[in-house]
């Protein structure tokens, strides 16, 4: 049986969406084996496995949760792990879900500091998850001014703030608030360039 072109397009889009051939079958009332001779002619299966693979490869590099993955992909939680196997992908899902809880309770501390119970609630994670991010950072004994000196600088947030002290004439305050950490700190970063402020700073 001879496909025209709108039945080749039919089949090559149905099934590059990872649908079954019976599933394709039961749209295009086309016979089983005809689906299968044009998948095989135009080498729709090698073709559809490098699509996936790819696009589980970006997922993974974007570190995207087994959650976030099985809502892109329209599968089940449970099955993230078989399908990333079956294409020889691994992806660390129970270190990246922790650093995420991490991140989300550290972020929202910084912008309102509340009990574990409250913020379990507000976020809407186990009371045991936000337990164990306050006990590791000593959230609860650790006043706001404070949190800031939890985030890391990079090379690059140096750089900033050093051309921030020597070039303007914003406030050690300002530049704090700008990178998310202590005036303190900042003044540290000062003495340790040895940046000697002439310029009139505008405390603003």
């Amino acid at each position: 049986m001879k496909l025209s072109d709108k039945e080749r397009k039919q089949i090559e889009e149905l099934y590059m969406k990872n649908r079954s051939i019976s599933y394709i079958t039961e749209q295009t009332l086309l016979h089983y084996k005809v689906i299968k001779n044009c998948i095989a002619e135009n080498q729709l299966k090698e073709k559809r496995y490098n699509d996936n693979k790819k696009q589980l490869t970006e997922m993974v590099a974007r570190k995207c949760t087994r959650k976030e993955m099985a809502e892109i992909l329209k599968i089940k939680e449970k099955s993230v792990n078989q399908v990333l196997k079956r294409y020889g992908i691994k992806a660390d899902f129970r270190n990246l879900a922790r650093k995420k809880t991490e991140e989300m309770v550290k972020k929202a501390y910084m912008q309102k500091p509340v009990s574990i119970n409250e913020m379990s609630k507000q976020l809407k994670l186990s009371y045991k998850s936000v337990k164990t991010v306050y006990e590791k950072y000593n959230l609860e004994n650790l006043k706001y001014s404070r949190y800031y000196n939890l985030k890391k600088l990079d090379i690059n947030d140096y750089k900033n703030i050093v051309k921030e002290l020597k070039e303007t004439t914003m406030s050690l305050a300002k530049i704090a608030e700008k990178y998310g950490i202590t005036r303190q700190r900042v003044h540290q970063i000062q003495k340790r360039f040895n940046i000697k402020r002439k310029i009139q700073v505008q405390h603003y």
